[in-house]
């Protein structure tokens, strides 16, 4: 059993804990670790959540996993608990009206990641560029945190009495336990409902909001005006980029493939949706409110966001326990419109952190 203390620790290994890490490093704010399993079988004790599996046949695999009961049907929350997480499956797409690009020098600092904004084969109705790596390929930094991971499961957190936080981790059967000042959670939205619950955060009764654009795929030539008019945002694929995209390949260019029309379009909606479930502590289940109230194929973008306990953001949830916790990527920002997110995840931690 390790029982080390640190000035702040990671939580995840998706983008958000990417973004985390970087910061900490440019900031040099003292010892910092991230935490997280390179793979789902390190928390194989826990329950797998099939319904929040989510994998591309050209992808690495992943499968979700937790200790608690979800009963949300027609709710699709993506949940991959492995080295990278999201960035396995993403698009890698960024906003580049709506990014600090002082903070995209930061993430550069790390690994070298490039803006890609020649799109062949893609068109938008806004100015959209791709994260890559250096070979061109969609930009996956999971393997960047890796001279910085701990290979554990984080089980639950704990507030000791000198307003220390400890984290209970597991390898297996191995357990371990960390203690720092300060933990930054970078977790999917069900990852992060599973930690709270866990760390016996959340009691019967709690209504947990959580949000989302309306979002559909349209197939075919052409799309009526009146859709594309409701659209905050819209990605239009040639077919070899569509067929690419949904095998999880992560090539841009097609070259001469790349001929024809669009045939494939990504609709983000002006429509803002959620939904709302609520906990209950004895049976640790999370479950919709009311089943006729879920919006149609939510989650379906998965770009929901903006995790909501009992009408206060995440973030404020943990202020006001005392807690200093702070919760990055989908649960903890705001989307002024739909399409990307990666923007506004930078956005948010660069702010944090004051650069």
């Amino acid at each position: 059993m390790d029982n080390s203390d640190y000035d702040s620790l990671v939580v995840g290994s998706g983008f958000s804990a990417y973004c985390a890490d970087a910061f900490l490093k440019q900031l040099d704010t003292g010892r910092h670790k991230v935490i997280s399993p390179k793979d789902h079988l390190l928390a194989s004790q826990n329950k797998y959540h099939h319904h929040f599996t989510f994998n591309r046949l050209l992808a690495p695999k992943a499968k979700s996993v937790g200790s608690s009961s979800w009963k949300v049907p027609g709710v699709r929350l993506v949940d991959r608990v492995t080295l990278g997480g999201n960035m396995n499956i993403w698009g890698g797409y960024i906003d580049l009206d709506l990014v600090d690009f002082r903070y995209l020098d930061v993430l550069s600092g790390m690994t070298p990641i490039k803006v890609t904004s020649d799109l062949h084969g893609i068109d938008s109705n806004r100015n959209l560029g791709v994260l890559t790596n250096d070979d061109g390929t969609i930009f996956n930094g999971g393997t960047a945190l890796n001279s910085n991971l701990i290979n554990e499961y984080v089980t639950r957190m704990e507030l000791l009495g000198d307003k220390t936080i400890k984290l209970f981790s597991r390898y297996y059967d191995q357990h371990s336990t960390y203690q720092a000042s300060v933990i930054f959670l970078c977790l999917g939205v069900v990852q992060l409902l599973e930690l709270l619950s866990r760390s016996n955060l959340l009691r019967s009764g709690d209504r947990i909001k959580i949000h989302e654009h309306s979002y559909q795929l349209a197939y075919g030539t052409q799309i009526q005006e009146s859709i594309l008019s409701d659209c905050d945002t819209y990605i239009r694929y040639k077919f070899p980029i569509a067929v690419g995209r949904r095998l999880g390949s992560r090539r841009l260019d097609y070259g001469m493939l790349n001929r024809g029309p669009y045939v494939v379009s990504q609709l983000f909606q002006k429509t803002l949706q959620s939904v709302e479930l609520v906990y209950q502590q004895d049976e640790k289940c999370f479950s919709t409110v009311s089943e006729s109230k879920v919006p149609r194929n939510f989650g379906s973008s998965i770009h929901y966001f903006g995790v909501e306990i009992n009408s206060l953001d995440i973030n404020t949830f943990f202020q006001e326990r005392g807690l200093n916790v702070f919760s990055f990527g989908h649960g903890s920002i705001s989307p002024g419109r739909g399409g990307p997110i990666s923007n506004y995840i930078i956005n948010d931690i660069g702010k944090h952190f004051s650069l």
